[in-house]
């Protein structure tokens, strides 16, 4: 699995992570749409599954779940599934169908929810405000001048 395609899973984790926060899946649903919702959540039963055998990666995903916005936790999940992906072609495989699945929902039902690699957004609405802002293909709404 490429380092691209583990920091968007990571970065999917902390998103579905952060909108779950003490809600149920359901919840989730009714802000961002049952299709992305469970999208997500078979994301992250994959991950947690796969990682219940192996204490270290259990760990970081726990630890991960506390401060998902935390880098060194970020890091550590990342590894984490790197390494499990080198040694699982099989779970890699399916990390990547499940990345794909989540890249194909609906954008429309996918709002707030921000599909990103790093600096580069794949999929959603991303707004910037301000004089200046940078970016290549954006859709600029000429009526808002701020």
């Amino acid at each position: 699995m490429d380092t691209v395609s583990i920091t968007a899973v990571v970065t999917l984790l902390a998103s579905f992570v952060k909108m779950v926060a003490g809600r149920t899946v359901e919840q989730v649903a009714e802000d961002v749409g049952d299709d992305i919702a469970d999208r997500l959540h078979r994301l992250y039963r994959t991950v947690k599954s796969r990682f219940s055998s192996n204490s270290f990666a259990e760990g970081a995903l726990q630890r991960f779940e506390a401060e998902p916005d935390n880098d060194r936790r970020r890091t550590t999940l990342e590894d984490a599934i790197a390494e499990i992906a080198d040694a699982d072609p099989k779970f890699a495989e399916m990390l990547e169908q499940l990345l794909n699945d989540v890249r194909g929902a609906d954008p429309i039902q996918a709002q707030g929810v921000i599909i990103e690699s790093g600096a580069v957004a794949l999929q959603g609405e991303v707004r910037q405000i301000g004089r200046y802002v940078a970016g290549r293909d954006m859709k600029i709404n000429s009526s808002d001048t701020t």
